[in-house]
């Protein structure tokens, strides 16, 4: 018989195929790691914004003044940060799209680790395809859908302010915005 890394002289060899198979399967279970050059700052327009939360949203520009903080555009120490906002003047809401990308070799470690601490009052919305979470805070005035592309791409969209006759209804529209990256 020859020999394998699953086999010893004088043992029987063990059953590669079968577990080859079933890593196969499982691998292709799980989306491929997002890079991160496809992150954008601001993944969604005005328009897409106003349309899901029935607010009149208009994105705040990037800060431009002297020691503002630059928009990065590659990782740092394996993990990347871009973010924006958007206010609707009328009612005093705000909402922040922001987009955690970590290296694909420390993602996983990395990402539950902040779940544990950041999310732990997170409710998680069962059959979502990202295993999104669900954050609601001050009887509903703040509000935040958090998922996970890719296996390393941390994705919340939080509104904040949001007017009493809409808190109810504010889950069920921001689950209709695409899912990004």
């Amino acid at each position: 018989m020859p020999w394998t890394p699953l086999s010893r002289p004088g043992r029987p060899a063990r059953p590669v195929l079968a577990l080859t198979l079933v890593l196969a399967g499982a691998a292709g279970a799980v989306a491929a790691p997002v890079a991160h050059t496809q992150l954008q700052r601001c993944p969604y327009t005005a328009e897409e914004l106003s349309a899901a939360t029935g607010l009149k949203i208009e994105l705040v520009p990037l800060m431009t003044f002297a020691g503002a903080p630059k928009p990065m555009t590659e990782p740092v120490n394996g993990e990347m940060f871009l973010s924006c906002s958007a206010t609707d003047g009328a009612v005093s809401a705000s909402l922040l799209v922001s987009q955690r990308w970590f290296d694909p070799k420390t993602a996983a470690v990395r990402i539950k680790a902040l779940q544990l601490r950041d999310l732990k009052d997170a409710k998680p919305l069962p059959g979502d395809a990202d295993g999104a979470l669900w954050l609601s805070e001050r009887e509903g005035a703040k509000q935040a859908l958090h998922y996970v592309r890719g296996g390393n791409v941390m994705v919340m969209v939080s509104i904040n302010g949001v007017p009493q006759p809409l808190v109810n209804g504010m889950q069920a529209k921001l689950l209709k915005l695409r899912r990004v990256p």
